[in-house]
């Protein structure tokens, strides 16, 4: 597939997807440090409301083809090593959220807890209620950039922007930084949902 086919495949997702503004249009205080309020970034999902999970109460599974899958409640989460970025979010639509600070696990360092198998060439994040999923390699989800983020210019991850738990990737477009993770499987075939 080619670049120009991904991206205009992602383009024809992203006019499926409604979105929503949390302040007004005309607020321009995005992306100017951590005391930023988040007005004017555009809230895209297809996934449907936020789910009713409090941040107290959600659970991450790391499963699929692994000896020992993983439950993290939130505490086990917060004892997990963290790692900061400040990043732009793009969007296929045109915009961008410029050096947004985020705060979570980089993912290679969730997966060095697992003993991975050779036919695990996959690792897939789940959106919770399991209507979004989207697939990197092994090789991208190692990289030291993709970050599953719980915090944004520091506070808690806001629900409409994908808290308690987001997957962040600054060398993707949005729709593939999955919002309310609640699972990352590990597997032989990649998993992308819708």
């Amino acid at each position: 597939m080619t670049s120009m086919t991904r991206w205009l495949g992602a383009a024809g997702l992203a006019g499926l997807i409604g979105w929503q503004r949390l302040q007004p249009r005309g607020a321009k205080h995005l992306g100017t440090g951590l005391s930023t309020p988040l007005y004017d970034f555009p809230v895209l999902n297809i996934e449907g409301s936020p789910p009713a999970v409090a941040a107290s109460d959600w659970v991450l599974s790391v499963d699929g083809l692994v000896a020992q899958p993983l439950r993290l409640d939130r505490a086990a989460w917060l004892a997990l090593p963290r790692n900061r970025q400040t990043v732009d979010l793009h969007c296929v639509e045109g915009w961008s959220a410029r050096e947004l600070h985020w705060e979570g696990v980089r993912v290679r360092d969730l997966l060095s807890r697992l003993r991975l198998p050779a036919e695990g060439r996959f690792v897939s994040f789940h959106a919770f209620g399991g209507s979004y999923t989207k697939s990197l390699t092994l090789e991208e989800a190692l990289a030291p950039e993709p970050l599953l983020a719980d915090t944004l210019n520091g506070a808690p991850l806001p629900p409409p922007h994908g808290g308690p738990l987001r997957l962040v990737i600054p060398t993707r477009f949005g729709f593939k930084n999955v919002k309310w993770v609640n699972q990352v499987e590990i597997s032989a075939q990649p998993h992308n949902k819708p």
